[in-house]
Order: structure tokens, then C-alpha cells, then sequence
């Protein structure tokens, strides 16, 4: 008798019309559900923008949020790479996005994300 098939790992995807209007809020507050149910999980937030600096960098606070209520899968700048001081709408931020890079990042395995851009 054969082994079975290994499971490919369930994309959650979470996108939304417009900036704040709760995509990383909501994306953290399901992650936190799953979590507590037991699912191990990975979350992936490929831009942030009105971020802060800080000694060990730029912070995106939504996506600390989102990456804390997953219980810190990779280091939070694995989890968000790109993060800019401005708060650009998306449209704003698509000339300055590392496309390459979140393409990357995406196809690394399970994901749970949120993003407000689309290309």
C-alpha cells in the first residue's frame, strides 16, 4: 500500500478595495483563531507603508500585530520586507515595490496574508 499524497498547505488570501480598511487587523484576528485551534501557520504582509523607524529598522506596527497573533513564525522582517515611511495609497507604492521579491517570498510554502495591491 502506498503512502498518501502529501497535503498541499491551504493559501488564505485576504485583499481589500482600499488603505485601512482592516485587511492586516482582520488577517491577525483569524490567525489568532487558528492558532489557539492548534494550526500552525506562516503569515506573509509583502508591504507596509507609514512605517516607523526604530533602532533595528523600519516597524510596520500592523504587521508586528499580524506576526505576533501568529506567534512570530520567521522574524518579522520575513514577514514584511518591505516597509516604507510614507503612507502611500497602493497604487502610490507599485513603482516602488520589490516584485521580485515577493514573488519569492509567496512561493516559500504556506502563507497567510494580507495585502491591498494587486498586480
Amino acid at each position: 500500500m502506498s503512502s498518501p499524497a502529501p497535503r498541499r498547505p491551504t493559501i488564505l488570501f485576504i485583499s481589500g478595495t482600499d488603505t485601512d480598511v482592516g485587511k492586516t487587523y482582520c488577517s491577525a484576528m483569524i490567525a489568532r483563531r487558528l492558532i489557539h485551534s492548534g494550526v500552525r501557520l506562516g503569515v506573509y504582509k509583502p508591504v507596509a507603508s507609514g512605517c516607523r523607524r526604530q533602532v533595528e529598522g523600519w516597524i510596520a506596527d500592523d504587521a508586528r500585530l499580524l506576526w505576533l497573533a501568529a506567534d512570530k513564525p520567521r522574524t518579522l522582517r520575513e514577514v514584511c520586507p518591505q516597509c516604507f515611511e510614507a503612507p502611500l495609497a497602493p497604487p502610490r507604492r507599485l513603482g516602488l515595490l520589490d516584485w521580485q521579491s515577493i514573488h519569492k517570498n509567496f512561493a516559500k510554502g504556506p502563507v497567510f496574508g494580507s495585502r491591498g495591491i494587486s498586480r
